[in-house]
Protein backbone atom coordinates (compact mmCIF):
# COMPACT_ATOMS: atom_id res chain seq x y z
CA UNK A 1 0.00 0.00 0.00
CA UNK A 2 1.41 3.43 -0.97
CA UNK A 3 1.18 6.65 1.03
CA UNK A 4 -1.74 7.99 -1.05
CA UNK A 5 -3.80 4.87 -0.33
CA UNK A 6 -2.87 5.10 3.34
CA UNK A 7 -4.07 8.72 3.47
CA UNK A 8 -7.37 7.78 1.84
CA UNK A 9 -7.91 5.09 4.46
CA UNK A 10 -6.97 7.48 7.28
CA UNK A 11 -9.39 10.13 5.97
CA UNK A 12 -12.23 7.62 5.77
CA UNK A 13 -11.47 6.36 9.27
CA UNK A 14 -11.35 9.92 10.64
CA UNK A 15 -14.63 10.82 8.97
CA UNK A 16 -16.34 7.65 10.18
CA UNK A 17 -15.00 8.07 13.71
CA UNK A 18 -15.91 11.76 13.81
CA UNK A 19 -19.41 11.08 12.49
CA UNK A 20 -20.02 8.43 15.17
CA UNK A 21 -17.94 9.67 18.10
CA UNK A 22 -18.99 13.31 17.71
CA UNK A 23 -22.16 12.31 19.49
CA UNK A 24 -20.08 12.01 22.67
CA UNK A 25 -19.22 15.71 22.44
CA UNK A 26 -22.39 16.80 20.66
CA UNK A 27 -24.94 15.65 23.26
CA UNK A 28 -23.37 17.14 26.41
CA UNK A 29 -22.24 20.19 24.44
CA UNK A 30 -25.77 20.77 23.17
CA UNK A 31 -27.20 20.40 26.67
CA UNK A 32 -24.64 22.86 28.03
CA UNK A 33 -25.30 25.30 25.21
CA UNK A 34 -29.04 25.02 25.76
CA UNK A 35 -28.52 25.82 29.43
CA UNK A 36 -26.63 28.96 28.44
CA UNK A 37 -29.17 29.84 25.78
CA UNK A 38 -26.62 29.49 22.97
CA UNK A 39 -29.01 28.56 20.18
CA UNK A 40 -26.53 29.70 17.54
CA UNK A 41 -23.91 27.29 18.86
CA UNK A 42 -26.41 24.42 18.85
CA UNK A 43 -27.36 25.13 15.23
CA UNK A 44 -23.71 25.45 14.22
CA UNK A 45 -22.73 22.19 15.95
CA UNK A 46 -25.59 20.39 14.21
CA UNK A 47 -24.59 21.79 10.81
CA UNK A 48 -20.96 20.78 11.23
CA UNK A 49 -21.92 17.29 12.36
CA UNK A 50 -24.14 16.95 9.30
CA UNK A 51 -21.28 18.02 7.03
CA UNK A 52 -19.04 15.31 8.52
CA UNK A 53 -21.72 12.64 8.02
CA UNK A 54 -22.17 13.70 4.38
CA UNK A 55 -18.41 13.61 3.75
CA UNK A 56 -18.16 10.17 5.35
CA UNK A 57 -20.87 8.82 3.04
CA UNK A 58 -19.73 10.63 -0.13
CA UNK A 59 -17.05 8.10 -1.09
CA UNK A 60 -17.44 8.95 -4.75
CA UNK A 61 -15.77 12.32 -4.23
CA UNK A 62 -12.02 12.57 -4.69
CA UNK A 63 -9.67 12.42 -1.73
CA UNK A 64 -8.55 16.01 -2.26
CA UNK A 65 -12.12 17.36 -2.22
CA UNK A 66 -13.15 15.42 0.89
CA UNK A 67 -9.94 16.18 2.80
CA UNK A 68 -10.03 19.89 1.94
CA UNK A 69 -13.73 20.12 2.85
CA UNK A 70 -13.12 18.35 6.17
CA UNK A 71 -10.13 20.58 7.05
CA UNK A 72 -12.09 23.70 6.07
CA UNK A 73 -15.05 22.57 8.17
CA UNK A 74 -12.70 21.95 11.09
CA UNK A 75 -11.22 25.44 10.73
CA UNK A 76 -14.60 27.18 10.50
CA UNK A 77 -15.94 25.23 13.47
CA UNK A 78 -12.83 26.07 15.53
CA UNK A 79 -13.07 29.80 14.79
CA UNK A 80 -16.79 29.81 15.61
CA UNK A 81 -16.16 27.87 18.81
CA UNK A 82 -13.46 30.34 19.91
CA UNK A 83 -15.65 33.32 19.13
CA UNK A 84 -18.79 32.00 20.79
CA UNK A 85 -17.33 30.14 23.76
CA UNK A 86 -13.97 31.84 24.20
CA UNK A 87 -10.42 30.64 24.83
CA UNK A 88 -11.44 28.87 28.01
CA UNK A 89 -13.60 26.45 26.03
CA UNK A 90 -12.63 23.57 23.74
CA UNK A 91 -11.79 25.85 20.81
CA UNK A 92 -8.07 25.95 21.62
CA UNK A 93 -7.85 22.12 21.54
CA UNK A 94 -9.69 22.04 18.21
CA UNK A 95 -7.35 24.72 16.87
CA UNK A 96 -4.31 22.72 17.96
CA UNK A 97 -5.55 19.65 16.04
CA UNK A 98 -5.92 21.52 12.73
CA UNK A 99 -2.21 21.51 11.64
CA UNK A 100 -1.90 17.84 12.61
CA UNK A 101 -4.85 16.82 10.43
CA UNK A 102 -3.60 19.02 7.60
CA UNK A 103 -0.15 17.39 7.80
CA UNK A 104 -1.68 13.90 7.77
CA UNK A 105 -3.83 14.65 4.71
CA UNK A 106 -1.51 16.89 2.67
CA UNK A 107 2.01 16.37 4.02
CA UNK A 108 4.42 19.30 4.40
CA UNK A 109 2.19 21.68 2.45
CA UNK A 110 -0.73 20.79 4.69
CA UNK A 111 1.39 21.30 7.79
CA UNK A 112 2.47 24.76 6.60
CA UNK A 113 -1.11 25.68 5.69
CA UNK A 114 -2.38 24.43 9.08
CA UNK A 115 0.23 26.39 11.04
CA UNK A 116 -0.56 29.42 8.88
CA UNK A 117 -4.27 29.09 9.69
CA UNK A 118 -3.52 28.88 13.43
CA UNK A 119 -1.28 31.94 13.19
CA UNK A 120 -3.96 33.87 11.31
CA UNK A 121 -6.52 33.02 14.01
CA UNK A 122 -4.13 34.17 16.73
CA UNK A 123 -3.39 37.44 14.95
CA UNK A 124 -7.03 38.15 14.09
CA UNK A 125 -8.23 37.56 17.65
CA UNK A 126 -5.38 39.71 18.95
CA UNK A 127 -6.54 42.42 16.59
CA UNK A 128 -10.06 42.07 17.93
CA UNK A 129 -8.76 42.65 21.45
CA UNK A 130 -6.79 45.69 20.34
CA UNK A 131 -9.44 47.21 18.11
CA UNK A 132 -11.40 49.96 19.84
CA UNK A 133 -15.12 49.56 19.81
CA UNK A 134 -15.05 45.81 18.97
CA UNK A 135 -16.66 43.79 21.73
CA UNK A 136 -15.69 40.15 22.25
CA UNK A 137 -18.05 38.69 24.78
CA UNK A 138 -17.52 34.93 24.96
CA UNK A 139 -20.21 32.83 26.58
CA UNK A 140 -17.65 31.35 28.97
CA UNK A 141 -15.90 34.30 30.63
CA UNK A 142 -12.31 33.87 31.56
CA UNK A 143 -9.93 35.98 33.60
CA UNK A 144 -7.78 38.46 31.80
CA UNK A 145 -9.11 38.48 28.28
CA UNK A 146 -6.59 41.07 27.25
CA UNK A 147 -3.92 41.25 24.60
CA UNK A 148 -1.15 40.06 26.90
CA UNK A 149 -2.89 36.90 28.06
CA UNK A 150 -4.15 36.14 24.59
CA UNK A 151 -0.71 36.61 23.07
CA UNK A 152 0.77 34.16 25.56
CA UNK A 153 -1.99 31.66 24.94
CA UNK A 154 -1.88 32.06 21.16
CA UNK A 155 1.91 31.86 21.14
CA UNK A 156 1.80 28.55 22.99
CA UNK A 157 -0.80 27.19 20.57
CA UNK A 158 1.25 28.29 17.56
CA UNK A 159 4.41 26.75 19.03
CA UNK A 160 2.69 23.43 19.74
CA UNK A 161 1.07 23.50 16.30
CA UNK A 162 4.44 23.93 14.61
CA UNK A 163 5.98 21.20 16.76
CA UNK A 164 3.22 18.67 16.11
CA UNK A 165 2.83 19.51 12.42
CA UNK A 166 6.56 19.23 11.75
CA UNK A 167 6.76 15.94 13.65
CA UNK A 168 3.82 14.45 11.74
CA UNK A 169 5.15 15.72 8.40
CA UNK A 170 8.57 14.18 9.09
CA UNK A 171 6.99 10.88 10.08
CA UNK A 172 4.94 10.82 6.88
CA UNK A 173 7.96 11.74 4.76
CA UNK A 174 9.84 8.91 6.40
CA UNK A 175 6.96 6.56 5.68
CA UNK A 176 6.90 7.69 2.06
CA UNK A 177 10.63 7.08 1.65
CA UNK A 178 10.31 3.73 3.39
CA UNK A 179 7.51 2.73 1.02
CA UNK A 180 9.63 3.74 -1.98
CA UNK A 181 12.62 1.83 -0.60
CA UNK A 182 10.41 -1.17 0.12
CA UNK A 183 9.02 -1.12 -3.40
CA UNK A 184 12.52 -0.88 -4.81
CA UNK A 185 13.65 -3.77 -2.61
CA UNK A 186 10.61 -5.80 -3.61
CA UNK A 187 11.36 -5.08 -7.27
CA UNK A 188 14.95 -6.23 -6.86
CA UNK A 189 13.79 -9.30 -4.96
CA UNK A 190 11.23 -10.17 -7.63
CA UNK A 191 13.86 -9.73 -10.33
CA UNK A 192 16.25 -11.95 -8.37
CA UNK A 193 13.52 -14.56 -7.97
CA UNK A 194 12.74 -14.43 -11.69
CA UNK A 195 16.42 -14.80 -12.50
CA UNK A 196 16.70 -17.71 -10.11
CA UNK A 197 13.63 -19.39 -11.57
CA UNK A 198 15.00 -18.86 -15.07
CA UNK A 199 18.33 -20.34 -13.98
CA UNK A 200 16.56 -23.30 -12.40
CA UNK A 201 14.56 -23.87 -15.59
CA UNK A 202 17.76 -23.65 -17.60
CA UNK A 203 19.47 -26.14 -15.30
CA UNK A 204 16.52 -28.52 -15.61
CA UNK A 205 16.52 -28.08 -19.39
CA UNK A 206 20.26 -28.69 -19.52
CA UNK A 207 19.92 -31.81 -17.38
CA UNK A 208 17.13 -33.09 -19.62
CA UNK A 209 19.18 -32.29 -22.71
CA UNK A 210 22.13 -34.21 -21.30
CA UNK A 211 19.92 -37.16 -20.47
CA UNK A 212 18.32 -37.10 -23.90
CA UNK A 213 21.73 -36.68 -25.48
CA UNK A 214 23.05 -39.74 -23.68
CA UNK A 215 19.94 -41.71 -24.64
CA UNK A 216 20.10 -40.52 -28.26
CA UNK A 217 23.80 -41.32 -28.38
CA UNK A 218 23.12 -44.89 -27.30
CA UNK A 219 20.30 -45.30 -29.80
CA UNK A 220 22.40 -43.78 -32.60
CA UNK A 221 25.29 -46.08 -31.76
CA UNK A 222 23.06 -49.18 -31.89
CA UNK A 223 21.37 -47.94 -35.06
CA UNK A 224 24.73 -47.43 -36.71
CA UNK A 225 25.75 -50.98 -35.77
CA UNK A 226 22.57 -52.30 -37.41
CA UNK A 227 23.08 -50.22 -40.54
CA UNK A 228 26.59 -51.51 -41.20
CA UNK A 229 25.52 -55.09 -42.13
CA UNK A 230 22.44 -53.72 -43.94
CA UNK A 231 24.65 -51.55 -46.13
CA UNK A 232 27.07 -54.39 -46.76
CA UNK A 233 24.27 -56.78 -47.72
CA UNK A 234 22.53 -54.13 -49.81
CA UNK A 235 25.68 -53.35 -51.75
CA UNK A 236 26.20 -57.05 -52.41
CA UNK A 237 22.62 -57.42 -53.63
CA UNK A 238 22.91 -54.34 -55.85
CA UNK A 239 26.15 -55.54 -57.39
CA UNK A 240 24.42 -58.83 -58.22
CA UNK A 241 21.43 -57.13 -59.84
CA UNK A 242 21.26 -56.52 -63.57
CA UNK A 243 22.41 -53.05 -64.53
CA UNK A 244 19.45 -50.81 -65.45
CA UNK A 245 16.90 -53.18 -63.93
CA UNK A 246 14.09 -52.07 -61.62
CA UNK A 247 15.57 -54.23 -58.87
CA UNK A 248 18.89 -52.41 -59.06
CA UNK A 249 17.14 -49.00 -59.00
CA UNK A 250 15.17 -49.97 -55.90
CA UNK A 251 18.32 -51.25 -54.21
CA UNK A 252 20.00 -47.92 -55.00
CA UNK A 253 17.16 -46.15 -53.16
CA UNK A 254 17.48 -48.53 -50.21
CA UNK A 255 21.21 -47.93 -49.99
CA UNK A 256 20.77 -44.16 -50.30
CA UNK A 257 18.23 -44.17 -47.47
CA UNK A 258 20.50 -46.36 -45.33
CA UNK A 259 23.45 -44.06 -45.97
CA UNK A 260 21.37 -41.04 -44.94
CA UNK A 261 20.29 -42.89 -41.83
CA UNK A 262 23.92 -43.65 -41.09
CA UNK A 263 24.78 -39.98 -41.60
CA UNK A 264 21.94 -38.97 -39.28
CA UNK A 265 23.18 -41.38 -36.64
CA UNK A 266 26.62 -39.84 -37.02
CA UNK A 267 25.15 -36.35 -36.51
CA UNK A 268 23.41 -37.47 -33.35
CA UNK A 269 26.65 -38.94 -32.02
CA UNK A 270 28.54 -35.75 -32.90
CA UNK A 271 25.91 -33.60 -31.21
CA UNK A 272 25.90 -35.74 -28.07
CA UNK A 273 29.71 -35.67 -27.89
CA UNK A 274 30.00 -31.94 -28.75
CA UNK A 275 32.04 -32.85 -31.80
CA UNK A 276 32.45 -30.20 -34.53
CA UNK A 277 30.42 -30.56 -37.73
CA UNK A 278 32.25 -29.91 -40.98
CA UNK A 279 30.24 -27.94 -43.51
CA UNK A 280 31.08 -27.07 -47.07
CA UNK A 281 29.56 -25.71 -50.26
CA UNK A 282 26.61 -27.92 -51.18
CA UNK A 283 24.14 -27.85 -54.08
CA UNK A 284 20.52 -28.12 -52.94
CA UNK A 285 19.07 -29.54 -56.18
CA UNK A 286 20.65 -33.03 -55.95
CA UNK A 287 19.44 -33.30 -52.34
CA UNK A 288 15.89 -32.54 -53.50
CA UNK A 289 16.09 -35.18 -56.25
CA UNK A 290 17.36 -37.72 -53.72
CA UNK A 291 14.56 -36.98 -51.23
CA UNK A 292 11.85 -37.15 -53.91
CA UNK A 293 13.32 -40.44 -55.14
CA UNK A 294 13.08 -41.88 -51.63
CA UNK A 295 9.53 -40.58 -51.08
CA UNK A 296 8.18 -41.45 -54.51
CA UNK A 297 7.90 -45.17 -53.88
CA UNK A 298 5.73 -44.57 -50.81
CA UNK A 299 3.46 -41.88 -52.25
CA UNK A 300 -0.10 -42.57 -53.28
CA UNK A 301 -0.75 -42.69 -57.02
CA UNK A 302 -3.19 -39.80 -56.47
CA UNK A 303 -0.40 -37.50 -55.28
CA UNK A 304 1.62 -35.70 -57.92
CA UNK A 305 5.03 -34.12 -57.31
CA UNK A 306 5.97 -30.99 -59.24
CA UNK A 307 9.55 -29.71 -59.20
CA UNK A 308 10.66 -26.18 -60.04
CA UNK A 309 14.42 -26.30 -59.63
CA UNK A 310 16.86 -23.66 -60.82
CA UNK A 311 19.88 -25.56 -62.05
CA UNK A 312 22.13 -22.54 -61.51
CA UNK A 313 21.02 -21.91 -57.92
CA UNK A 314 24.07 -21.08 -55.83
CA UNK A 315 25.34 -23.64 -53.31
CA UNK A 316 24.86 -23.16 -49.59
CA UNK A 317 27.24 -23.88 -46.74
CA UNK A 318 25.88 -27.01 -45.05
CA UNK A 319 26.46 -30.66 -44.30
CA UNK A 320 24.53 -33.07 -46.61
CA UNK A 321 22.61 -34.75 -43.81
CA UNK A 322 21.37 -31.37 -42.57
CA UNK A 323 19.85 -30.41 -45.92
CA UNK A 324 18.45 -33.90 -46.32
CA UNK A 325 16.70 -33.56 -42.94
CA UNK A 326 15.19 -30.22 -43.92
CA UNK A 327 13.85 -31.28 -47.32
CA UNK A 328 12.75 -34.74 -46.16
CA UNK A 329 10.76 -33.44 -43.19
CA UNK A 330 9.05 -30.71 -45.22
CA UNK A 331 8.12 -33.09 -48.04
CA UNK A 332 6.95 -35.76 -45.59
CA UNK A 333 4.69 -33.22 -43.87
CA UNK A 334 3.27 -32.19 -47.25
CA UNK A 335 2.62 -35.84 -48.17
CA UNK A 336 0.86 -36.47 -44.85
CA UNK A 337 -1.32 -33.40 -45.41
CA UNK A 338 -2.54 -35.04 -48.63
CA UNK A 339 -3.02 -38.48 -47.09
CA UNK A 340 -6.21 -40.09 -48.41
CA UNK A 341 -6.82 -37.36 -50.98
CA UNK A 342 -5.58 -36.35 -54.40
CA UNK A 343 -3.26 -33.40 -54.60
CA UNK A 344 0.07 -31.92 -55.59
CA UNK A 345 3.33 -31.40 -53.73
CA UNK A 346 5.34 -28.58 -55.26
CA UNK A 347 9.03 -28.20 -54.47
CA UNK A 348 10.81 -25.08 -55.67
CA UNK A 349 14.48 -24.18 -55.39
CA UNK A 350 15.49 -20.71 -56.51
CA UNK A 351 18.15 -18.12 -55.90
CA UNK A 352 17.34 -14.71 -54.47
CA UNK A 353 20.26 -12.75 -55.86
CA UNK A 354 19.28 -9.49 -54.17
CA UNK A 355 19.44 -11.07 -50.73
CA UNK A 356 22.20 -13.60 -51.54
CA UNK A 357 20.00 -16.47 -50.44
CA UNK A 358 18.81 -19.81 -51.74
CA UNK A 359 15.07 -20.35 -51.34
CA UNK A 360 13.60 -23.81 -50.75
CA UNK A 361 9.82 -23.84 -50.94
CA UNK A 362 7.58 -26.85 -50.31
CA UNK A 363 3.86 -26.37 -50.98
CA UNK A 364 0.85 -28.66 -50.80
CA UNK A 365 -2.81 -28.11 -51.68
CA UNK A 366 -4.16 -30.05 -48.71
CA UNK A 367 -6.66 -28.91 -46.06
CA UNK A 368 -4.31 -26.27 -44.63
CA UNK A 369 -3.65 -25.35 -41.01
CA UNK A 370 -5.94 -23.43 -38.67
CA UNK A 371 -4.58 -20.14 -37.23
CA UNK A 372 -4.44 -21.48 -33.66
CA UNK A 373 -2.40 -24.50 -34.80
CA UNK A 374 -0.21 -22.40 -37.09
CA UNK A 375 1.12 -20.53 -34.05
CA UNK A 376 2.39 -23.76 -32.50
CA UNK A 377 3.63 -25.87 -35.42
CA UNK A 378 7.30 -25.30 -34.54
CA UNK A 379 6.84 -26.36 -30.91
CA UNK A 380 8.53 -29.70 -30.14
CA UNK A 381 6.04 -32.56 -29.75
CA UNK A 382 3.08 -30.49 -30.98
CA UNK A 383 1.01 -32.53 -33.43
CA UNK A 384 -2.61 -32.74 -34.53
CA UNK A 385 -2.26 -36.31 -35.73
CA UNK A 386 -3.47 -39.32 -33.71
CA UNK A 387 -1.08 -41.05 -31.33
CA UNK A 388 1.30 -43.24 -33.27
CA UNK A 389 1.00 -41.27 -36.52
CA UNK A 390 3.14 -38.28 -35.63
CA UNK A 391 5.71 -37.17 -33.06
CA UNK A 392 5.47 -33.41 -33.53
CA UNK A 393 9.24 -33.18 -34.00
CA UNK A 394 9.56 -32.72 -37.78
CA UNK A 395 9.14 -28.96 -38.04
CA UNK A 396 10.95 -28.38 -34.74
CA UNK A 397 13.96 -30.25 -36.16
CA UNK A 398 13.74 -28.30 -39.41
CA UNK A 399 13.75 -24.97 -37.60
CA UNK A 400 16.67 -26.04 -35.40
CA UNK A 401 18.73 -27.08 -38.44
CA UNK A 402 17.81 -24.02 -40.50
CA UNK A 403 18.65 -21.60 -37.69
CA UNK A 404 21.93 -23.46 -37.19
CA UNK A 405 22.69 -22.65 -40.83
CA UNK A 406 21.93 -18.95 -40.23
CA UNK A 407 18.72 -19.28 -42.22
CA UNK A 408 15.03 -18.67 -41.64
CA UNK A 409 11.87 -20.70 -42.07
CA UNK A 410 8.29 -19.49 -42.37
CA UNK A 411 5.04 -21.38 -42.73
CA UNK A 412 2.01 -19.82 -44.39
CA UNK A 413 -1.37 -21.47 -44.59
CA UNK A 414 -5.03 -20.78 -45.11
CA UNK A 415 -7.59 -23.30 -43.91
CA UNK A 416 -8.80 -25.24 -46.94
CA UNK A 417 -6.11 -23.86 -49.24
CA UNK A 418 -2.98 -25.82 -48.37
CA UNK A 419 0.28 -24.76 -46.74
CA UNK A 420 3.62 -23.38 -47.90
CA UNK A 421 6.91 -23.78 -46.04
CA UNK A 422 9.67 -21.41 -47.13
CA UNK A 423 13.30 -21.88 -46.10
CA UNK A 424 15.91 -19.23 -46.83
CA UNK A 425 19.60 -20.09 -46.50
CA UNK A 426 22.63 -17.84 -47.15
CA UNK A 427 24.37 -18.79 -50.39
CA UNK A 428 28.14 -19.13 -50.74
CA UNK A 429 28.48 -15.47 -51.72
CA UNK A 430 27.20 -14.51 -48.25
CA UNK A 431 29.40 -17.08 -46.49
CA UNK A 432 33.13 -17.42 -46.05
CA UNK A 433 34.05 -20.85 -47.37
CA UNK A 434 33.84 -23.91 -45.19
CA UNK A 435 32.62 -23.31 -41.67
CA UNK A 436 32.96 -25.39 -38.54
CA UNK A 437 30.27 -25.43 -35.88
CA UNK A 438 31.40 -26.49 -32.43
Amino acid sequence: MNLASWRIRVLQSVLNTTAVAAAVAYIPGTLAAAGEGLVTLIAFNTLMWGVVVVLALAKGLSFEVRALAFASMWFVFTVALLWIVGPSGAGVAWLLALPVLSAVFFGRRGAIAGVGAVTVVGVVFAGVLLAPGVAWNPAVPGPGYDIASWSASAGSVIFLSVLLAVAVAHVLDGMSRSIVDLRSSNGRLEEALRSREALERELVRTAKARTLGALASGVAHDLNNLLVPMLAAGEGARDGAVAGSRQRAQLDLVLAAAERAQGLAGRILSFANDAPIERGALDVVPIVHEVIGLLDSGLSSRIRVRLELETDAAPVIAEPTELHQVVMNLCTNAARALQGTAGTISVRVARDRDRHEVVIEVRDDGPGITPEHLERVFEPYFTTRPVGEGTGLGLAIVRHVVEGLDGTITLASTAGAGATATVRLPDVSASAGVRVRV
